[in-house]
């Protein structure tokens, strides 16, 4: 049987009915070649990265049995953070992600500031500062960012 693309006999695979990213089994053996194969991959590639929200919402299984977790937009009250983003788990958990940002205040000074989640991503940031200070000698340190004049 030649592929059902394009028609070729040559290096065949065996095609999936349904996606396999959406929990597809079925397959059509040597049903087409690696060349279609390969380019229908990219394209579903690019479908499984459109619908991943969907996917999650609706709690569709992969050919694995996973459920993708779905990127979110965050928002907490209190905080004036633009930006905050996670990952939210097929069980409903959200799992926030570090976010810097850089600001310049009003007297035209360039701040960097950031949420983390752990101890240990603070930590790593703090130690990054420093070492910026130490390589630019008109950086002032603070104990969480660097401030450097904002020049245009």
């Amino acid at each position: 049987m030649p592929c059902m693309f394009c028609g070729s006999e040559l290096d065949l695979t065996s095609e999936h009915v349904f996606p396999a990213f959406m929990g597809g089994e079925l397959e059509v053996h040597d049903g087409s070649c690696s060349s279609c194969n390969g380019q229908f991959a990219t394209w579903e590639g690019e479908i499984k990265k459109q619908t991943a929200l969907l996917l999650h919402l609706l709690q569709i299984q992969n050919r694995y049995g996973d459920i993708p977790n779905a990127r979110v937009d965050v928002k907490i009250r209190g905080m004036d953070v633009e930006g905050l983003s996670g990952l939210r788990e097929p069980d409903g958990t959200i799992n926030l992600r570090d976010k810097v940002q850089e600001n310049v205040k009003s007297d035209g000074k360039k701040h960097r500031e950031g949420f983390f989640v752990s101890e240990e991503s603070a930590e790593k940031f703090i130690a990054k500062a420093r070492q910026e200070v130490k390589r630019q000698p008109n950086c002032q340190s603070r104990k969480t960012s660097c401030t450097t004049r904002h020049t245009n």
